[in-house]
């Protein structure tokens, strides 16, 4: 399956966003419907926090393979609203 972390504006696609794939046929193996929750990606980013439809949604903390993380608020799979973006390469 796959998840998108992005904007989306009339169910389309817009601007920048990342295209998460995961393996698997169990529910274990898919992002969280809803609630509290964590979920690692197959390419190495994981996120940690609230979850609404598949989406993080609500507070939580996106961390990338390279140890770069953003913690903060989401909205329908994008950032928004108050968080900090903390870059490992900076």
């Amino acid at each position: 399956g796959t998840c998108y972390m992005g904007k989306f504006e009339r169910d389309v696609l817009q601007g920048n966003g990342n295209v998460e794939h995961y393996s698997g046929g169990s529910t274990a193996m898919r992002p969280p419907f809803n609630g509290r929750n964590s979920f690692n990606f197959d390419n190495g980013s994981s996120y940690e926090g609230e979850w609404r439809n598949f989406l993080p949604d609500g507070y939580g903390t996106y961390i990338w393979p390279n140890g770069s993380k953003y913690v903060g608020f989401f909205e329908a799979g994008c950032f928004h609203g108050d968080g900090k973006l903390y870059d490992r390469n900076v």
